[in-house]
Parts: structure tokens; sequence; C-alpha cells
């Protein structure tokens, strides 16, 4: 379990306790006096929260000289929320804190003896800082000068900052493999692949999870996949609505798949960027999609099937069939007002938006060819003659050398090879009964009398919701929640696989989870100061549990012995060589160790809690972000 909050400094002052002034109170009077210290250095500048926008400029008349108390508007053409402010002695205005995402927005500026300035369509982006300057032309309040082709990009000047952003355009048109807008962050400036010398991605997007380690592969970008700008791997921090939801205890798990149907934006920032983001050195964020005064859906199905793919050169080399693995993902989207037959409530569906999102994600995978050498029906028995042996193959696969014979002592005892019946320990018989079957002609499969495709189910489901609330014009509330399970089934090893390794006698489910909540409250007080408020919560789980937890039953499977320690353990013992003649039957780890079989005995989980409470005054400020640490506690 992870718990981290942050707190930057507000401009009220701390309450007194008593007549005396105790030391955390101290402390606090000294925050808020570098606070103060801080508001003296007019030359630094106010940068906003990833999820929100800043909008600057100064309004002027044709000759140049600034307009004062000119009446400015930012106005939400997707919801028709608007903002009010007015130009202070030097023409400037400023809006804070801007929702950003799918939506556009209109510029208006009004004031006495000018015509009406209009500027619509307008796109910010997340962490953006827009200056927008305006001329005003002489003219009646009646007359509206509107300006087209609005810039919906514009590089900055005035921060170091490195980042790139795609919009909901990009998102929409560009072509990705799965369902995980964070594939694209490979074709971001400073990206190259981290696998080694393997010429192909550790992550290819290809299967959504919220493990990031798979039998198909990494499931997540966060996963060693990637280095950037020469930094250490392994490294990047991804947010979603201003939420970390990243594992914090590895760094490589995703619980909040970035669905491109369901996010309006993904920045990818990659240096120099602002204190909010105290992780790195590279950051991923997200901003989900919002609804807006009309209703707007869609529907969509992706498919991705075998028959359109050759067979793999493995594959044929062993004479196996082309994998059968396949990727349907069904889905839809809706947003639009909030309404209550029969009541007035969002009568004007200006209040309160919704936006939902659901994806199903039906996948066969691709694990890879099991390739082994098991015993054979007569081993079983007892029958190690040379004929029984020489059907292992001319040679075995793992050592590249013929099948061993038993030795002229062993001849000696057992004539011919066969142990008799009486002399086999049953326990041991069988515990080699739980090897998988021979199933292939070793001198066709280069030594493997077993060979297996393995292929299974890994389904997930998405469900993202939005809402948000226009409380008033100066108060705006947005609430995001994101909810993901899956059953993530480990047939062979949990989450890796040996050399040589074969099927578990039962597969290892495992039942992730993931749960992610942000809620921001944006008030603001002036024209000169704004409050955000930022709340962020993520779990995520991955108990394990045996599919049959009969099959590795010691007492079911007739294996008897208690082991060294005979400390209860039920679970069978791992068996075979590592990368010799016998195939590998491994245990999972962690499942002797507390509670039943049928529990959650082998997994973990973590929470993440994060609260940001955000005060901005007086433009072109920035304050210090103080953030205090909770301790780490491993569940």
């Amino acid at each position: 379990m992870h718990n981290t909050s942050a707190l930057r400094p507000n401009f009220a002052p701390p309450p007194q306790e008593g007549r005396r002034i105790r030391e955390p109170a101290l402390k606090n009077w000294m925050v808020l006096l570098v606070g103060l210290a801080l508001l003296t250095m007019p030359t630094m500048q106010l940068r906003a929260q990833s999820i929100f926008a800043t909008l600057t400029g100064v309004v002027s008349d044709p000759s140049g000289a600034v307009v004062p108390n000119a009446a400015v508007k930012l106005i939400n053409e997707q919801s028709n929320s608007t903002r009010d402010t007015v130009t202070n002695a030097e023409g400037y205005y400023s809006f804070a804190s801007v929702s950003v995402g799918n939506a556009t927005y209109k510029l208006v500026v009004e004031a006495k003896g000018f015509a009406t300035y209009s500027a619509p369509g307008m796109s910010l982006l997340g962490g953006e800082k827009r200056n927008v300057n305006v001329t005003l032309t002489v003219g009646s309040a009646s007359q509206m000068v509107e300006v087209t082709g609005v810039a919906t990009f514009v590089t900055t000047v005035d921060s170091g900052e490195k980042s790139e952003t795609l919009t909901t355009n990009e998102l929409t048109n560009y072509i990705e493999v799965g369902s995980n807008a964070a594939e694209y962050i490979k074709i971001m400036p400073g990206f190259a692949l981290q696998n080694g010398t393997s010429n192909k991605a550790n992550y290819t997007g290809e299967v959504i999870g919220i493990n990031a380690n798979g039998d198909a592969g990494s499931q997540s970008p966060l996963n060693n996949a990637y280095t950037y700008n020469g930094l250490p791997s392994n490294s990047l921090d991804i947010t979603a609505d201003g939420a970390h939801t990243s594992d914090p205890g590895c760094n490589c798990d995703t619980p909040v798949n970035p669905n491109l149907d369901m996010i309006a934006e993904l920045k990818v920032l990659t240096s120099n960027f602002s204190a909010e983001n105290q992780k790195g050195p590279a950051v991923v964020s997200s901003i989900a999609k919002s609804g807006g005064q009309q209703f707007h859906g869609s529907g969509f199905f992706y498919a991705r099937n075998y028959v359109l793919n050759a067979n793999d050169a493995l594959n044929n080399a062993s004479g196996a069939p082309r994998t059968q693995n396949k990727y349907y993902y069904p889905g839809g989207t809706l947003g639009g007002p909030v309404l209550f037959p029969g009541t007035r409530f969002n009568k004007n569906r200006n209040k309160l938006f919704f936006f939902t999102g659901f994806e199903y994600f039906y996948q066969v995978l691709d694990t890879g060819l099991l390739r082994a050498s098991v015993p054979t029906p007569g081993m079983l028995t007892g029958n190690f003659s040379p004929a029984e042996i020489a059907k292992q193959g001319n040679l075995i696969g793992n050592t590249g050398a013929p099948p061993s014979q038993l030795n002229a002592a062993a001849l000696a005892k057992y004539p011919g090879g066969i142990i008799p019946a009486s002399q086999l320990d049953s326990n041991m018989v069988n515990l080699m009964k739980l090897y998988p079957a021979a199933n292939s002609d070793p001198n066709a499969t280069g030594g493997y009398n077993y060979v297996q495709a393995e292929t299974f189910n890994q389904n997930n489901t998405q469900w993202m919701t939005r809402l948000d609330y226009n409380i008033s014009d100066n108060t705006k509330m947005y609430l995001r929640y994101n909810l993901q399970r899956e059953t993530q089934l480990f047939p062979v090893g949990l989450w890796w696989r040996n050399g040589g390794q074969v099927p578990y006698p039962t597969p290892v489910e495992g039942k992730n989870r993931s749960d992610s909540a942000t809620a921001s409250l944006t008030h603001v007080f002036s024209p000169t100061m704004t409050n955000e408020f930022i709340f962020g919560y993520t779990f995520i789980g991955f108990p394990n549990v045996f599919e049959d937890p009969t099959k590795v039953d010691r007492s079911k499977v007739g294996y008897n012995y208690k082991g060294i320690f005979k400390n209860g353990v039920t679970q069978i013992p791992s068996f075979g060589q590592f990368g010799g003649e016998a195939a590998l039957v491994f245990n999972p780890g962690g499942f002797e160790a507390g509670g039943g079989l049928r529990l959650r005995a082998c997994g973990f989980g973590w929470v993440q809690l994060e609260i940001l409470f955000i005060s901005l005054a007086r433009q072109r400020i920035q304050l210090a972000k103080m953030r205090a640490s909770g301790p780490k506690i491993n569940d």
C-alpha cells in the first residue's frame, strides 16, 4: 500500500491553536512568509496544472494604447460555460485553471466605443500558457469583429519545458495496434526501443492488461520498454487527469489504460517541466473526454484475427500450425447533459454534463511455442530400455546430445533397463504423471517430443466516466472514475517462464483489478486569485489463485510426502530440470505461504492517494510546491 499527499500553500492564515503559537503553527507561518516573499518576485511566471490551461493577453486599441476595464469572456463552446473577467489598468486579462480536453473556446472582448471582438474555435492544451493579444476596432457594441483561424497550438517561448501533445484529432486518425494511446510514445522525439539486441519492441501494444508482465509479452509502456534522451529506462511516470497511475513498487504496471476513444489528449513531457510533476524524468499525462450541451455517442469494434497472419518461422521449423490468436474489442461512448425528467434541473443544459465509455477486450493470446522433453508412457511404468529411450529422439533439444542411457551398474541391477513395478515409488510415479503427454516426433521437431502452441483467453473490461458540474461561472468541478477488471491466466509459470518449462497441472488465475478516481474543484475569487483543489486515488490489486486447487494438492494427486520442514503445505513441489533432458514443472512462488489455495494466497496491491490544494495569485507568479510523502507500507 502506498500513500502520498501533497500540499501547496494557500494565502489564508493558519488557524490559531489557543493563545500560544505551537511548533506546527510556527512552521505554517514560515510557509506563509515564504509564499509572501515569492509574491514580491514579479519576474516568475504562473504555470498551470497539466489538466488545466492558462489564457492571458493584453487588449489594445488600433493605436496600440491599452484598453482598461474591457469585459472579457471565455465561453466553452461545448457546454456554454462562461468565465468572465475585466482588463486591469495595463489592459491585461487572465484566465487561470481553464478546463481542457475535447472542448473548444470562444474569446469575446467588449469595451465602450469599440466593436465586439470574437475569436471562436480556440483549443487549449493541458498545462499550456497561451497568450492571445486582442486589438479592438472602433465601432458600436452591436458590431462584431470575428477572428477565425486561431492557432490551435503556440510554441512556448517563456518556458524551457520540452513536451509533445497528441489531441483528439491525432488520437482518432493515427493507427495503432491495440487500444492504449501510450503506444504512441514510440514516435515521440527522444524515445527509442529498449530491448537489448532484439530487433523488436519490448512493448508492442498488442495486449491490453493491467499487469505489466504477461505470457504474451510486456503489457505496459512503462515496463522497461523505452529509453528516452539517453536517461535510465523504467523511470517513466504516467498520470490520468492529474492522478498518478503507475505502480510505485516497480514503476511498470498501468492500472489506467489511456484508451484512445476515451481521452481527449495525451501529452509527453521530457524535460524542464513544472514542479507539479515530481516524478520523471519523462511524464505521460492524459485527460479524459467530457460531455457538452448536445448528446454525442459512438460505437466501435476493433478486430484482429490470425487468418491474416503468416505462420511463425519457429512453428514452421517445429511442424506446428499457425497460432490461432485473435483480438475483438467492442465498445462505445456517450456524452451530453445530465437531465432529470420532470424537474427543471439543468433545463438550459449548462450545469451538469457527463461522458462515459466502455470497452470489452476479448483476447486469445499467442504466448509462444513450448518445446520440451517429457517422459514417454513406457517410462512411467519403469521401462528405460534402449528402445524406449530412443523414443526421445536422436538428440535432446535442450542439450544437443543423444539421450542418456542407463549405466552399466543400473543395467546390471535392472536387466534390459526394465524396473519392476515393485521398485517404483508410487508417490514419484504420481508426480511424473503430472507431466503433459508426449505429442510430437522429436526427430522432426529438433529433439522435442512435446511441442505445444500455448493459447488462452485474457479478457479485460474498462469503464470510464466523467462528470463536469458548472456550479457557477466562477466555480467548476469535475469527477473522473476509471474501472478495469481482468482474469489473467498463467498456465505455465507465474509472471515468467523458464527454459524447458511445461504447463503447470492447473493454471494460475490473476483476478486483477484497478480503480482510479480524480476530483477537481476550481474557484475564481477575483481576476487575480484562483484556487484549485485536486484529489486523486488509485488502487491496483493482483490476487492470484489456482483455477483448480485439487490438481496440485498432494493428497489429491497421490503424493504423500510431507516435505523437509513439515509445515503443512499441501501444494506439490517443483520437479524436473532447468535446461536439462527432463522438462520442468515449476511451482508458482508465494502460494505456500499464508492462506488457503482458494484464497488470496499470492499477489499484492497498492493504493496511491494524492491531495493537491493550490492557490494561484497575481498573474506571472509561480508558487513553490511543497510535497510531504507518507510512509510506504507493503501489503
